[in-house]
C-alpha cells in the first residue's frame, strides 16, 4: 500500500543534498522563515549595508525559495564585502548546485579549501557534493580529512553514513549515523535517517529515533509524512495519527495525510465511518485519488452501505480502467445479490 522506507531513503539521498537539509551550513536557511522575517532582513540590510552576514542570510532564504537570481545577487554582495569568507563560498556553491551546475559548485568549494585548508566543514561540503555526483572514492577521502581535523564532526559522520548506504553497506551506515547523533543531539538528519532505516529492519530502537526526529523536524509536510509513515509501518498507529494531524495543521489539504488517517481507521482500527470521512476529505483535495475512492468504497461495503460502495468502485474504474481491487469489490457485491 505504501512506498518502502528504503525507497524513501534513496530518494532523500538526493533531496537532502539538493535542499541542504544535511545539517550543514545551510542550516542557516531558516526553513520556517516568514515573510515578516524576510522584511526584517531587508530592513537590516538597509540599516547595515556593510554587514555581509545579512546578505548571506538573505541568499539562504532566497535559495530555500528556489529564487536563484536573488540568492546569487545577495551572496555576491556578501563576497564583495568578505571575499575570503568560506561560509559564503559554501552558500555560493549550494546555489550553483541547485541551479544544476555541479562543476561550478565544486570549483567554488575548491577555492574555499585553498583559503582554509584545515577547515573540516568545507571538506564535508565538498564530500556532500561528491556524494551527489556519485563520486564516492573522493567523497570518502574528503570525509576522512574532515574527521582528521575534527573527530566530533556530526555532519561528516552523517554524509559518510549516507555514502555507505548508497554503496549497500547498511551496517556501516547505521554505525555512522549513530556517531552523528552521538556528536550532535540536535542532528535531525541523523535521527530521521536512523529512524527510517531501523523501521525498515523492524528494529526495536526505531520508535525512539523517529520520536526524537519528530521533535526536531522542520514544518515540512513531506518530511513529517515520511516520519508518520514510518511510525505506521512499525505499528505505532497513535503516533502516526498524531504526526498526520501535525501535517494538516501546516497544510490542511495535504491529501496523503487525510488518506493515511483513513487507512489506519479502516485497516487497523476498524472504524469504518471515520474512514469514510477521512477518505472523503482526501478526495476534496485530490478528486482523482483512486486509492481513496476505492478504500472509501471498501469502508462503505464493510458498513453494509452497498449502494455507496458500488458507486465508489465504479468511480474508481472510470479513473483507472481495470483497477483490480475495484473489480474485485464489484464482484463481491454481485455475489451478495
Amino acid at each position: 500500500m505504501f512506498k518502502s522506507i528504503l525507497s524513501i531513503l534513496t530518494f532523500l539521498s538526493i533531496v537532502f543534498i539538493l535542499s541542504g537539509c544535511g545539517g550543514d551550513q545551510l542550516q542557516e536557511k531558516e526553513k520556517d522563515i516568514s515573510t515578516d522575517k524576510l522584511t526584517e532582513l531587508k530592513l537590516l540590510a538597509d540599516q547595515e549595508p556593510e554587514n555581509a552576514e545579512i546578505y548571506n542570510k538573505l541568499a539562504l532564504y532566497y535559495l530555500s525559495q528556489d529564487n536563484f537570481n536573488d540568492a546569487l545577487h545577495n551572496v555576491n554582495k556578501s563576497l564583495q564585502l568578505e571575499p575570503e569568507n568560506t561560509r559564503f563560498l559554501v552558500t555560493l556553491s549550494d546555489i550553483y548546485l541547485m541551479m544544476g551546475d555541479a562543476e561550478r559548485a565544486q570549483l567554488t568549494l575548491f577555492r574555499a579549501i585553498d583559503l582554509e585548508p584545515y577547515n573540516a566543514e568545507v571538506y564535508v561540503s565538498v564530500a556532500r557534493l561528491q556524494v551527489y555526483m556519485e563520486d564516492y572514492p573522493r567523497a570518502f577521502e574528503n570525509l576522512r580529512k574532515a574527521l582528521e581535523f575534527d573527530q566530533s564532526n556530526s555532519r561528516a559522520y552523517f554524509w559518510r553514513g549516507l555514502a555507505m548506504l548508497e554503496n549497500g553497506d547498511t551496517a556501516k551506515a547505521i554505525s555512522d549515523w549513530q556517531l552523528s547523533v552521538a556528536n550532535d543531539q540536535e542532528s535531525f538528519d541523523g535521527y530521521f535517517h536512523l529512524g527510517l532505516l531501523m523501521a525498515e529492519r523492524n528494529d526495536r530502537f526505531a520508535f525512539d529515533y523517529l520520536d526524537h526526529a519528530l521533535r526536531l523536524a522542520p514544518a515540512d509536510p513531506e518530511i513529517l509524512y515520511d516520519i508518520g509513515l514510518a511510525f505506521q509501518e512499525i505499528g505505532r498507529f497513535n503516533k502516526a495519527l498524531e504526526t498526520y494531524e501535525t501535517i494538516l495543521a501546516v497544510d490542511s489539504c495535504f491529501h496523503k495525510a487525510w488518506y493515511n488517517i483513513g487507512y489506519v481507521q479502516l485497516v487497523e482500527l476498524e472504524a469504518y465511518e471515520l474512514a469514510v470521512d477521512y477518505f472523503s476529505r482526501a478526495l476534496k483535495c485530490k478528486t482523482d485519488y483512486v486509492d481513496a475512492i476505492y478504500n472509501r468504497g471498501l469502508a462503505h461495503e464493510l458498513l453494509g452501505n452497498y449502494i455507496n460502495a458500488r458507486s465508489d468502485y465504479q468511480e474508481a474504474l472510470k479513473i483507472s480502467v481495470n483497477y483490480p481491487r475495484a473489480i474485485e469489490g464489484l464482484n463481491r457485491l454481485d455475489q451478495l445479490n
